[in-house]
């Protein structure tokens, strides 16, 4: 894609994101089988989507959902950022996930209180799939990363085949029946490093200043089948995976810009003015007084009054020449009364 402009639903002042990450679970059946890669996954992704380059949302556009403990709290903040979001609504899950075991196309994603299997304990997809239908975001994104029980290296989950929501594109870990590994080397899933990894730090070489999630989708396959882990599967209905709503990172003009950013010249200083004020004038003649005062009761004690009046007022004259040319100097280098006035008012 080579649209030099962004899809204005794309547009990171009227999105929003939501970011579910169930990593413990309480039940039993879990037992020794949390996921702290879930934990890491959610806060890459985050800290990814926040930044400039490639959305640049705001914290506020921003939520994670981390250990939910039930079906209900997982929609709402669906439901929540949806009737807010004017742009687009991109929701992502990973957890445990498992398949019914009469109907092998219902997918149901756990939260902290499921139970391995127990349909009711957990969020089936359906109910998933209708709040986003019904939300009113103009476009919807839904990646899943789902697992269900693990071995040491945290085997995850199949996904069902029918995941179509209407104006959605849905990107999913897994295809139909298949497991993902977790990525033991950044402590992240395969499938959430390799996204995040084109969404933030490599981007889609050769694809313009702007990328979809569908070419976000295809570069995340590509790397993933390079690397012989299992690959990802997607579906759009309607347009949804091909508005261009990314900074490419691989972009020239793009990367152009964040060295811009990085080099803009720091402002000048702003100049003082260089002055005498009401303080240096009232210390001043006080240090005049005093200096004059002290001076002529020197003299006065072997001299006559007149010399002693004499040496008053030159020894005075001379003590507040030195006092004014003093604050002078305070009031042009910055340290006197003058410049922390500037300093008050900045």
């Amino acid at each position: 894609m080579t649209n030099a402009d962004r899809d204005p639903v794309g547009d990171p002042a009227l999105s929003h994101a939501v970011l579910i990450g169930t990593a413990t679970y309480r039940h039993p059946s879990y037992s020794d089988r949390n996921l702290p890669g879930v934990s890491a996954n959610v806060a890459k992704l985050g800290l990814t989507l926040r930044q400039d380059v490639p959305w640049g949302l705001e914290p506020a556009r921003c939520v994670a959902v981390m250990d939910p403990t039930s079906a209900d709290e997982i929609l709402t903040a669906i439901e929540t950022a949806g009737t807010q979001c004017r742009g687009t609504l991109f929701v992502y899950y990973a957890g445990h996930g498992f398949c019914s075991s009469t109907s092998p196309d219902e997918l149901y994603l756990t939260h902290s209180g499921s139970a391995e299997d127990r349909q009711a304990t957990a969020l089936e997809y359906r109910h998933l799939r209708d709040t986003l239908i019904h939300c009113g975001a103009p476009n919807k994104i839904l990646v899943l990363d789902c697992c269900y029980a693990g071995n040491a290296t945290r085997v995850m989950g199949s996904l069902n085949g029918h995941l179509a929501i209407e104006g959605t594109f849905v990107l999913a870990a897994t295809g139909p029946n298949r497991a993902a590994r977790a990525d033991s080397a950044t402590g992240l899933t395969a499938f959430t490093n390799e996204l995040v990894g084109v969404l933030g730090k490599d981007g889609v070489p050769g694809a313009g200043p702007f990328v979809s999630i569908e070419e976000i989708a295809v570069r995340t396959h590509e790397r993933l089948e390079a690397s012989n882990l299992p690959l990802p599967t997607r579906q759009a209905h309607g347009y949804a995976g091909r508005r261009p709503i990314f900074k490419n990172y691989a972009d020239p003009t793009i990367i152009a810009g964040m060295l811009d950013s990085l080099t803009e010249p720091e402002p000048e200083p702003a100049t003082r003015d260089a002055q005498v004020t009401l303080p240096h004038l009232a210390w001043g003649l006080l240090w005049s007084l005093v200096v004059g005062v002290a001076c002529a009761a020197i003299v006065r004690s072997g001299h006559s009054e007149v010399w002693a009046l004499r040496a008053g007022v030159a020894a005075g004259v001379l003590a507040g020449a030195a006092f004014f040319a003093t604050g002078a100097w305070l009031a042009l280098t910055g340290r006197g009364p003058a410049a922390a006035g500037h300093q008050g008012t900045s």
